[in-house]
């Protein structure tokens, strides 16, 4: 079967996704909105894709990390979704032992017919669930040497040096043992809303605690919150009534991944 991949936004483990449809001379795209590549703000509200005019879409497609707007016309082709990012996705609620499988660089390499290596499993562990995996519950990821690999990987995705960012790794980790915990319904997490300090999600992470921040805002320049290693309990008392009692819109919840957030109105 010919398949075109559209791909939504950039991060480390899209950029291994890429390289591995890379390998197999696959026909790759970039989903776009508005004529502009997405982003994590938009990349489930796209409506083309960045191609060449002398290659059209094959005859099915597979959308990774992205979505068309509501009533797209795909002209008779047949689509397929590899994700784990909502619900109805095959990666999406899979517990941190099923990370490969739960990751869209493990759906990848299981529709290519790879096994993966030691360092597509960090990334994989990493991106599905990184605090877990930190926590040593993801099979093949050992946490010390996710954490080498994190520092290196991250420093080399910002153009920055490794010790600049265990720098701010360290700072980050200072800030979150030092600050209050916010309570509401029998749930706990510490505040650092009023603090912007790079690095809190991974500080977080390795450190297991439960967050609440406040990240700058994105390309579209809406304002959010988000929260980190959180039980699937709490997420889903997030996402059902507490971002709105705590006066947030438009709350999301990532069960299993420990990941949620929402936007300020």
């Amino acid at each position: 079967m010919s398949i075109t991949y559209i791909y939504g936004a950039m991060d480390p483990e899209m950029q291994e996704i890429l390289r591995v449809l890379g390998t197999q001379d696959a026909h790759v795209v970039q989903a776009t909105c508005a004529g502009v590549p997405v982003h994590p703000g938009n990349m489930y509200r796209a409506d083309g894709w960045v191609s060449s005019a002398a290659q059209p879409l094959d005859k099915h497609v597979v959308l990774i990390e992205c979505g068309m707007i509501p009533g797209f016309d795909w002209g008779g082709r047949s689509t397929s979704i590899i994700d784990h990012h909502r619900e109805g996705d095959r990666g999406y609620g899979r517990p941190p032992a099923e990370y490969l499988e739960a990751s869209s660089l493990g759906q990848v390499l299981k529709l290519l017919g790879f096994g993966a290596t030691p360092q597509q499993r960090l990334i994989a562990a990493a991106d599905h669930c990184l605090g877990a995996a930190y926590q040593g519950e993801c099979p093949g990821v050992p946490p010390w040497t996710l954490r080498t690999w994190r520092v290196k990987a991250r420093a080399a995705f910002q153009a920055r040096t490794p010790e600049s960012v265990m720098a701010d790794i360290s700072r980050a980790m200072d800030a979150i043992e030092g600050a209050l915990y916010s309570s509401r319904c029998g749930y706990r997490w510490k505040n650092l809303r009023a603090q912007e300090l790079p690095e809190l999600p991974e500080a977080s992470a390795i450190l297991g605690v439960p967050i609440m921040a406040r990240p700058k805002p994105g390309p579209d320049g809406r304002q959010k919150v988000v929260v980190q290693q959180w039980s699937d309990d709490a997420l889903t008392w997030w996402r059902d009534e507490g971002a709105v009692l705590l006066g947030y819109i438009e709350p999301y919840a990532l069960l299993g991944r420990g990941i949620g957030g929402a936007y300020l109105p």
